[in-house]
């Protein structure tokens, strides 16, 4: 399950979006896919605007886990 409580949850989550956005992009034959991604994208980066904003991102106040 993913712990949302850990601030590198919404960053790996990005960064596997965007690698797989960039991969799809790249081959014309999943057009679709590609679009649902594009149309996707800025709604997931709100969601985690929403997320920093209220306190429950990586700026938090929480201390570091691994600390």
């Amino acid at each position: 399950m993913l712990n949302i409580k850990n601030p590198l949850v919404p960053v790996s989550i990005t960064t596997i979006f965007l690698v797989g956005y960039t991969l799809v992009s790249r081959l014309t034959h999943w057009a679709d896919l590609m679009l649902f991604m594009y149309f996707l994208s800025p709604f997931v980066v709100l969601w985690m605007v929403v997320r920093v904003l209220k306190g429950k991102g990586p700026s938090s106040e929480e201390p570091f886990p691994y600390d």
